[in-house]
């Protein structure tokens, strides 16, 4: 199970997610992208500072590289790759199954993925699971402005070369930059309509970041504008999502390329 942090940075919600893939029965690879792009601020300087864009940009290039790297160590691929992304990673772990090998990428766990930054990729190559709490609010500029159905400004999005064609296609600062972009909740259709091997599951109790504890809040930024920060989730929800994944993986009984 490759695990993809989100926009912060290897945090807590990452390692605790890898963890509990570990106990699940996966070798686990974890990594930090600003590390390896040798950016050492702390996790909020980014999440205020730096574009939902620029962040799942640099992302993406470490993740396709873990993926190809572990594609080449033939004990890792011979068992078969999955991938795990949260929030920024999410939409990240949405474009890899738009490039990876199905013979070798079995499928791929998006947990509240937002429709900004690089976009979510027009086709699918991998079987995608889409993952949501009912009160992931994270970012959002209202206590019920939710990630799944969120809609931002064009501008909000981007292009960028090695990244599969998708919603940000049209719909980027230098095109249609005052247009809205694609909310998860519209991709999700319009990938069913067109016969995609994709599912959404509903964390009934939970927020952004099912792996770590539930907490509701919010934080007020330089001018006032006020942002909610609902994350975490419960026992409950965490051992739901868990046993979902057993089940993905099983097939007549026996495990299927589950290492």
């Amino acid at each position: 199970m490759i695990v993809i942090h989100g926009g912060g940075g290897l945090d807590k919600v990452t390692l605790a997610a890898a963890d509990a893939f570990y106990e699940l029965g996966f070798s686990t690879l974890v990594f930090d992208a600003f590390q390896m792009n040798r950016l050492s601020k702390p996790g909020s300087f980014f999440a205020v500072n730096v574009s939902n864009e620029a962040r799942q940009r640099m992302i993406f290039k470490v993740a396709y590289g873990a993926y190809q790297w572990a594609v080449k160590n033939h004990a890792i691929s011979s068992q078969g790759i999955f991938v795990y992304g949260i929030s920024n990673g999410a939409s990240v772990a949405a474009n890899l199954a738009a490039i990876g090998d199905p013979a070798i990428m079995k499928m791929v766990f998006a947990e509240g993925a937002p429709g900004s930054g690089i976009g979510f990729p027009s086709d699918l190559k991998i079987p995608l699971r889409m993952i949501y709490g009912r009160i992931d609010n994270y970012g959002g500029r209202s206590e019920h402005d939710l990630m799944y159905s969120r809609r931002l400004s064009c501008s909000s999005m981007n292009i960028m070369s090695g990244v599969p064609a998708g919603t940000a296609e049209n719909c980027n600062l230098q095109s249609n930059p005052l247009g809205g972009n694609t909310s998860p909740e519209n991709w999700i259709e319009s990938q069913r309509v067109k016969g995609a091997d994709i599912e959404l599951w509903w964390l009934e109790s939970s927020a952004h970041g099912v792996f770590t504890d539930l907490s509701r809040g919010s934080k007020v930024f330089d001018g006032g504008r006020r942002l909610f920060t609902y994350q975490g989730g419960t026992d409950t929800d965490r051992q739901w999502f868990l046993d979902k994944i057993k089940q993905q993986l099983l097939r007549d009984g026996k495990p299927n390329s589950a290492g």
